[in-house]
């Protein structure tokens, strides 16, 4: 069968596509939960850091940076002590200059709204999705759309 290389690949780029389509589900709907279920309180930061993750293999010299803030709220009555990160849909991880533009905006001794996880009051975000980490949702839809275009193409001609 000659053609079915093709509708092979394409078969694969469709397959490669829905999952990191559902990466993106999955971030969407703790950013929604984020909105439907956690609870605005009043953060005060009281320190900060970036914390970096030591690359591995082939990138063992490059590491990837991530903002944490520190800080202490209200919730359900309690005083409480957490590390509170941007949304997992934030652009804020990776690189070490947008760590440390998120740790500008949360300087230490500052107050800023914040949202609590009623179910784990120590889980808390310092700001709220979506972020530009659905920007990349479009290169899989793109990759989705060129390989379902393939594969119906392949079937027509069959």
């Amino acid at each position: 069968m000659p053609g079915s290389a093709p509708v092979l690949g394409a078969w694969f780029m469709v397959v490669v596509a829905l999952g990191f389509l559902l990466f993106f589900l999955d971030l969407a709907r703790e950013d929604i939960r984020s909105y439907r279920v956690y609870r605005e309180t009043t953060c005060f930061v009281f320190d900060s850091a970036i914390r970096a993750f030591p690359g591995t293999g082939k990138s063992s010299n490059a590491s990837t940076y991530e903002p944490v803030v520190a800080v202490r709220y209200e919730a359900l009555g309690a005083q409480t002590y957490a590390a509170a990160y941007p949304p997992s849909s934030a652009v804020s991880r990776g690189w070490i200059g947008l760590s440390q533009r998120t740790l500008e905006r949360f300087a230490v001794g500052t107050v800023h709204p914040c949202w609590y996880d009623p179910d784990d009051v120590r889980t808390v975000l310092v700001e709220r999705g979506p972020g530009a980490a659905y920007f990349f949702a479009l290169l899989p839809l793109i990759a989705l759309a060129y390989g379902a275009q393939a594969l119906f193409t392949a079937m027509r001609r069959s």
